[in-house]
């Protein structure tokens, strides 16, 4: 309570002159290792700490321990009840932590567990230039456990854990000043969560689950956890018992049920289908209407580590869930790694279980090549081995059992995956849906959708933004890192998506690769010679892998591999460039199409890069942004600065561009489908349609959308099918977006929302 009370004065201390967050980030990328700082652990724990630093921090450098020539290099101090370095005692005054005996305090808050944890980044105060990363578990036990899921980092911050979950989270200053501001509580969210629930004490399960959920769902998936524990359990306990019995081997499963996702991104921040709290052994399982379950993988990788201990290498853990499982997203574990085999995305045993940090290997391949390979172990070499393997043992040899691997492969067959997927429509009319206030993962989407879908849309669009460049290392602690790095997780997407179908929507998937979160698209890059053109699709092709795949899993009527990358799309002067583009794009759509039983399209950018791509005989229709610029003319003078013309000039001047691209379509024996199509709020939104310009006018907006509607039925009337489908952009996440205030793109709440039915019915 004292400690409460002082809080805002102790953040008041003054404090030295510090780094700044670049010059700990230059000393951490500069660094030839990581030293660590274990203080008093015994002998066998420091070197189970060490083995899993090593095996966390590959990406990083040498693990060494202190007082091992460690030099100049960033640290990482352990402790586990213990003291630290008096040094420390100035910023972790400044931050608010103290420590006594067994427990600590923060943010006037006690954590008084033996699980409770504590981790931070700041500045170093015994080595100025570089960042010092602290792990403070009540106990050596919660601390390894925290451990294996160590990830380094440079970036000063905070996160503080009760029994393994995440309660609190922030930044710090590089000498260790809390900032309120950016601090994040997660405490009323859990408060209100758990004061609720109703509990489910079954079959060696202590459940939780949300109040308005359906019990009866509840206990049928508690037969599910308990077909995958017994599983887990018949190879990992040498007697055989466990499987019969497991509550007497490894006690209650404790299992939390997420109705959807985004209480479990409040929650916990996952951004996966289920995850283990490596620290108490707890699953967190999404249970959402239209969303598959993870087939009971966390609990069985939960009871293994609670009979055998963390697992030797990070690999493990997954590859024996996905086993027990038999699944990956609700597919049937053989056939979907059938389809890896197929489409020839199997990369090599050594790649598989340890991906270098440069290259980017999708989870929707990794992890269920993981459980795949668990399988063949087993039956390859028995339990026996698979359970040294698990405890460090033996070490699995790639290179000598590659061969019997890549036969065991060649043996899955593939089956029908009945995924309720239709055909693309005969007319394709919508809009590509963008995040707004709420992001994809959020329960408004729905409402969202739903308004949509009262406006006559039969299809909506996702865009999935991924970045080429994982982001910098973040605040450490994060138990449950994003799996991807993008700008919408996979289970944020697929949450959309499954609204979408609810309110009667196809769903099609945009890809965009990244640089990075603060880049622009990887193709704007020059493209000056063969070697780079090569690195582009290099760099595209395993980010294309996985797009495809969450197209598939998403149940999407349709993928678009790529948007406006005319450098790429488009013949060079150098002919060899030309060859390598057209082949590249061409090996892309035959990956695409051998993971994704929906239509494959490319989306032109622009008429021009639609009438010079390389590849168009290899697709199935014309897929086209199209934001021509509009001109005034002389009347426009008369109507005064940056009005608009008249509706009659705006509908020949569209026509006249609908009916140039429907001609080339028509030329080429395929369809023409207008995939993003739009006007800003702006009175001059006719003159640059790609961008908003001049001030908000839904008028001028309203008048756009009556020429638009105008164009297609001339369109139709000289060209009759031949346009496919038309889509708009956008259509915001966000219910409430739009109104006559905005000046964007979306004809949520204005005027031109009225032309949505006309312009959405199929042109007769």
């Amino acid at each position: 309570m004292i400690l409460g009370i002082l809080a805002p004065l102790l953040l008041a201390l003054p404090a030295p002159i510090a780094s700044d967050f670049w010059e700990l980030r230059r000393g951490y990328l500069s660094r030839s290792a990581v030293v660590v700082d274990a203080g008093r652990l015994g002998d066998d724990s420091l070197e189970r700490v060490l083995a899993t630093a090593r095996a966390r921090f590959d990406e990083v450098g040498q693990v060494l321990k202190l007082g091992s020539g460690e030099g100049q290099n960033p640290r990482l101090l352990l402790r586990a009840g213990g003291p630290f370095p008096a040094s420390f005692e100035a910023p972790f005054e400044r931050m608010g932590f103290v420590r006594e005996g067994g427990q600590f305090t923060f943010f006037g808050r006690s954590f008084e567990r033996p699980e409770d944890g504590f981790m931070a980044t700041f500045e170093d105060p015994e080595r100025p230039g570089l960042p010092v990363t602290v792990w403070y578990a009540n106990s050596a036990e919660a601390l390894e456990a925290y451990l294996s899921v160590l990830r380094p980092s440079f970036r000063p911050g905070f996160r503080a854990f009760r029994g393994g979950e995440l309660e609190l989270s922030g930044a710090l200053s590089s000498s260790g000043g809390l900032r309120t501001a950016d601090l994040i509580d997660r405490r009323k969210a859990w408060t209100q969560r758990f004061d609720s629930d109703r509990r489910i004490k079954l079959r060696g399960f202590t459940c939780r689950v949300p109040e308005r959920f359906e019990v009866d769902r509840a206990l049928a998936f508690l037969d599910v956890l308990g077909t995958a524990r017994a599983r887990a359990l018949t190879w990992a306990d040498a007697s055989g018992a466990a499987a019969e019995m497991p509550v007497g081997a490894i006690g209650d499963t404790r299992v939390v049920v997420h109705g959807d996702v985004e209480e479990m991104l409040a929650l916990i921040g996952n951004t996966e289908i289920s995850v283990v709290n490596p620290v108490t052994g707890t699953v967190h399982v999404l249970l959402a209407e239209g969303l598959p379950d993870d087939g009971g993988a966390a609990v069985a990788e939960s009871a293994v580590r609670r009979l055998l201990g963390a697992p030797s290498a990070p690999w493990l853990g997954p590859a024996v869930g996905v086993s027990a499982a038999a699944s990956w997203w609700g597919r049937p574990l053989g056939s979907y790694g059938a389809r890896l085999v197929a489409a020839g995305v199997v990369p090599d045993l050594g790649d598989l279980l340890e991906p270098t940090p440069s290259s980017f290997l999708s989870p929707h391949v990794r992890s269920p090549l993981l459980g795949l390979l668990f399988e063949h172990l087993a039956a390859q070499h028995g339990h026996a081995f698979v359970r040294d393997l698990w405890t460090g043992k033996v070490q699995l040899d790639t290179i000598g059992e590659e061969p019997a691997w890549r036969e065991f492969l060649q043996g899955l067959q593939r089956e029908e995956e009945p995924d309720g997927k239709a055909a693309p429509l005969a007319w394709r009319a919508g809009c590509l849906l963008v995040p707004g206030a709420v992001g994809y993962g959020s329960r408004a989407v729905r409402d969202s959708l739903r308004a949509l879908t009262e406006s006559g849309a039969n299809t909506v669009t996702l865009r999935s933004f991924d970045y080429r460049d994982a982001p910098e290392p973040e605040i450490p602690g994060a138990l449950h890192p994003p799996a991807v790095p993008a700008e919408e997780s996979d289970l944020a997407l697929a949450s959309a998506a499954s609204l979408a179908h609810v309110e009667g929507l196809q769903v099609g998937l945009e890809m965009h690769l990244l640089a990075s979160s603060q880049g622009g698209k990887t193709a704007a890059l020059s493209m000056p010679d063969v070697p780079r053109c090569e690195e582009f699709f290099a760099d595209y092709r395993p980010f294309l892998i996985h797009e495809a795949l969450l197209a598939e899993l998403l149940g999407a009527a349709h993928f678009s591999v790529g948007s406006g990358l005319e450098n790429t799309t488009t013949a060079s002067r150098v002919v060899a460039q030309s060859s390598i583009k057209r082949a590249g794009w061409q090996d892309l759509i035959r990956t695409a199409r051998a993971l994704f039983d929906g239509q494959v399209i490319y989306t032109a950018g622009s008429l021009h890069e639609a009438e010079e791509l390389l590849f168009l005989d290899d697709l199935d229709v014309l897929a086209l942004e199209l934001f021509p610029a509009l001109t005034g003319g002389p009347d426009a003078i008369d109507r005064g600065p940056g009005q608009a013309p008249d509706e009659g000039r705006l509908a020949s001047q569209l026509t006249g561009q609908l009916m140039r691209a429907g001609e080339f379509a028509g030329a080429h024996g395929i369809g023409l489908w207008l995939t993003g199509m739009g006007f800003a709020s702006t009175r001059e939104a006719w003159q640059r349609t790609d961008l908003p310009r001049g001030a908000t006018s839904p008028p001028t907006q309203l008048l756009l959308y009556r020429a638009l509607a105008t164009a297609v039925k001339r369109l139709e009337t000289k060209q009759p099918g031949r346009l496919v489908g038309l889509q708009l952009w956008n259509w915001s996440s966000y219910p409430a977006a739009g109104g006559l205030a905005d000046r964007g793109y979306t004809p949520q709440g204005k005027p031109a929302a009225e032309l949505l039915p006309g312009l959405f019915s199929a042109p007769r």
